[in-house]
């Protein structure tokens, strides 16, 4: 009696639930005849590629993690950067204003006019 109820035994998974490749597709990239093996060591060797594959996708994830942290710290870093030279190219300005005085270059003057008349 045990043994015909395990050899009846179904999954409460099926393939769909599990999220498995196709079976043909499995037997045509693992290069295995189907002839070659029972439904059940099949499945093994499905299920076997399946978690590999997982493995590796999982490893793939924390990578591109590592990455996109790193990238976003990059640009954090490079933003703060800009962020300041605004303020910086300012003060460089009010600094040369009596050097453009002295040399009689009112850049920052002409400057000012270009933008007023813009508006």
């Amino acid at each position: 009696k045990e043994i015909k109820a395990c050899k009846e035994f179904r999954s409460a998974f099926s393939d769909d639930q599990i999220d498995l490749i196709d079976e043909n597709q499995f037997l045509e990239t693992q290069k295995l005849d189907s002839q070659e093996l029972d439904a059940h060591n099949l499945m093994l060797k499905r299920l076997s590629h399946e978690l590999e594959e997982r493995k590796q996708l999982c490893l793939n994830l924390e990578e591109l993690k590592r990455r996109k942290k790193t990238l976003k710290e990059s640009v954090a870093g490079k933003q703060k950067l800009l962020d300041g030279i605004g303020s910086a190219l300012t003060s460089l300005k009010k600094a040369t204003l009596p050097l453009q005085e002295q040399l009689e270059l009112p850049h920052t003057q002409k400057a000012q006019q270009k933008r007023l008349a813009a508006l």
